[in-house]
């Protein structure tokens, strides 16, 4: 599982994370794979490609929250 290292776009700061491909893998069946993450009280969303590579991380907006 490679370790990713990215900064929350809503509070700032540094986080560090897992990443199992096989759990990313199954739940997309199209690329870029869109995976949620909870941090403190609020979450974002992080984009990866299908090796795993980080492509973006942004903040939820009103169209993407569900």
């Amino acid at each position: 599982m490679p370790t990713k290292v990215v900064k929350c776009p809503i509070c700032g700061d540094i986080l560090f994370f897992n990443v199992d491909k096989r759990v990313v893998s199954s739940r997309r069946k199209y690329w870029p794979a869109e995976v949620r993450i909870k941090h403190k009280d609020h979450e974002f969303i992080a984009l990866f490609d299908s090796q795993l590579h980080l492509i973006e991380v942004r903040a939820p907006t009103k169209e993407n929250k569900k």
